[in-house]
C-alpha cells in the first residue's frame, strides 16, 4: 500500500501506543452494535497521555480526515495488525444485507483477531451502511478460535433477520 502522509503519521501515532492499556481497554468492551469506530477511539486512548506533544495531535487530527484510510484498513481487518505485532487477523465473516440505494448497503465484517500478550481470540465488528454510519468495535473475547468463528455463525445468522427487517420497516414508509 502506497504512504500518504497520513500513513506516516498513523506511524508516528503508532509509535506512541501503551499496548497493555490498549488491551485492557478491549477486554472490557462488549459492545453489540454501533455506528462509531470504537476499536480507532481506544486506540487513541492508549495513545494519549499526559506527556501527549502537540506533534502527536495533531497527526491524530491528520489521520481522523483519511477516510479512506479507515475503509481500507478496518474492513480488511489489517488495522490491529497494523498497530501491534502482538494482533494477527485468523478469519473474517461477511454478512450482507440488501441494497436500499447506490451508496447504502447494511453488511457486517466479523473479524477474529489473536493476541499474543493475553492468547486469545477477539471478535472484531465492521459495521457497515455508508460511510457516515459506519462502526467498528470489539463484539466479545474467547479463549479459543473455535468459539470464537462460533459465536460469529449464530450472530450472522441473527444479523440477517435483524437487515431484513431493517430494510422492511425502512420501504414500508
Amino acid at each position: 500500500m502506497k504512504k500518504t502522509k497520513e500513513l506516516i503519521n498513523l506511524d508516528y501515532v503508532k509509535e506512541n501506543i501503551d499496548l497493555k492499556k490498549f488491551i485492557k481497554i478491549l477486554d472490557k468492551k462488549k459492545i453489540t452494535s454501533g455506528n462509531v469506530k470504537e476499536i480507532y477511539q481506544d486506540f487513541l486512548n492508549s495513545c494519549i497521555n499526559k506527556k501527549t506533544d502537540n506533534s502527536l495531535r495533531l497527526a491524530i487530527v491528520d489521520l481522523e480526515r483519511n477516510e479512506e484510510f479507515f475503509e481500507v484498513y478496518f474492513t480488511s481487518g489489517a488495522f490491529m495488525g497494523y498497530i501491534s505485532k502482538n494482533f494477527t487477523l485468523k478469519k473474517k465473516f461477511r454478512v450482507n444485507g440488501k441494497e436500499w440505494t447506490d451508496m447504502k448497503q447494511e453488511y457486517y465484517i466479523h473479524q477474529i483477531v489473536s493476541s499474543k500478550i493475553n492468547k486469545c481470540f477477539y471478535v472484531l465488528v465492521y459495521q457497515g451502511f455508508d460511510t457516515t454510519n459506519d462502526g467498528y468495535y470489539c463484539r466479545d473475547r474467547f479463549d479459543s478460535e473455535k468459539l470464537a468463528a462460533n459465536f460469529i455463525k449464530k450472530e450472522q445468522k441473527n444479523l440477517k433477520v435483524k437487515m431484513l427487517q431493517n430494510w422492511i420497516d425502512a420501504h414500508l414508509d
